[in-house]
């Protein structure tokens, strides 16, 4: 293990012990989570790769190309001081099949059968599977589900009743346009069944995008919220909404948490696209772009009393960038393909 020390103006020093954790044998990495998938004492990463890309042409104008993103998924565990690729994906196509009307994959993790394991829901083909990670091998059954048109799915905990609920973000072609519903389901034996009613998304202009966060607990909303965000095809503030837990199987769908202005300004701190979520005690903490932020593409924020706080580093710009999540008690942070593991957080709160 490597202390460092790290210096700032205004005689800011963060003393923060880092362990560096090894190369990631997974190339092109977009996207790591830290859980116990694997009846370990420590835990595993899921880590999504972008595997190249496809250019698909939708009927009947075949001559306008849609360049779809392929993704696989990696499950890494940590044998010695390595870190070993234990099981993978076929190719997932992305979401943006849709515009070549085509259906996309997805996926999601969590615990969904309360085992106290994570398990992995996928599309395979025109199958949905669960798998299971154990010591017997990986094994992937095929479950039902009465599923429209899933760009995007997440797992999360939202009754925080130790069963993770199966999120569901879908599209509807109608004559006017697209329309997007937010949708939960319940794992029942070997079906997904619809919990509580379909949550319509509001409708956006041509070119707006939604797509969920994952979970996170805020601030006088119950249980584990599900993030959601609305993307604008021009620069300028996202709008994020949160599905939370209200009685029973009955979910409601707010945007009062975030605050939102059509623009950014010099006064108000406001984000934009996709964002890492992380609970720090009873705090929210997000990473991601953040106006005026930092001074740096990327930064830590905390949502506090319905206002964003960017948050001071706790490490030079170089070291800041890259992926981030959460192991054990620390912080993971991969750049440049390889993991580094910190003790205290890369961030001041004041």
């Amino acid at each position: 293990m490597v202390v460092s020390g790290v210096a700032f103006p205004l005689l800011l020093v963060l003393i923060s012990a880092v362990q560096e954790l090894g190369r990631c044998p997974v190339d092109s990495a977009v996207e790591v989570t830290a859980g116990r998938f694997l009846p370990d004492t420590q835990p595993q990463l899921l880590v999504r790769e972008q595997a190249g890309a496809v250019t698909l042409c939708p009927e009947p104008d075949r001559s306008a190309g849609i360049r779809v993103p392929l993704y696989r998924l990696a499950l890494l565990k940590m044998s010695g001081q390595r870190w070993d690729v234990c099981w993978r994906s076929g190719m997932l196509v992305g979401r943006e099949a849709v515009d070549a009307g085509i259906f996309p994959d997805f996926w999601a993790w969590g615990d969904f059968d309360g085992d106290s394991l994570n398990e992995l829901v996928l599309t395979e083909g025109n199958r949905v599977l669960v798998v299971n990670f154990g010591p017997d091998g990986v094994i992937a059954d095929s479950v039902a589900g009465d599923f429209g048109l899933v760009v995007e799915a997440a797992g999360a905990n939202i009754e925080l009743d130790g069963l993770v609920e199966l999120v569901t973000l879908e599209g509807q072609t109608d004559s006017v346009g697209r329309r997007w519903r937010v949708r939960v389901w319940h794992l029942q034996d070997s079906r997904f069944v619809l919990a509580g009613e379909t949550q319509a998304l509001s409708d956006s202009p041509p070119g707006t995008g939604f797509s969920l966060l994952g979970s996170a607990r805020l601030e006088d909303y119950p249980g584990e919220p599900v993030l959601i965000m609305e993307e604008f095809p021009t620069l300028r503030p996202s709008r994020y909404y949160a599905l939370y837990s209200a009685a029973g199987d009955s979910f409601v769908l707010t945007g009062n948490p975030f605050p939102w202005a059509e623009w950014f300004s010099k006064e108000q701190v406001l984000p934009a696209g996709r964002m890492s979520l992380f609970n720090v005690g009873d705090t929210l903490v997000a990473y991601g772009y953040f106006v005026p932020g930092s001074g740096s593409s990327m930064s830590f924020a905390a949502l506090q009393d319905g206002e964003w706080r960017v948050l001071k580093p706790g490490l030079e710009p170089p070291k800041i960038a890259g992926l981030w999540c959460h192991y054990g008690p620390g912080w993971l942070n991969l750049r440049q393909d390889r993991f580094y593991l910190y003790s205290e957080p890369p961030f001041f709160w004041r």
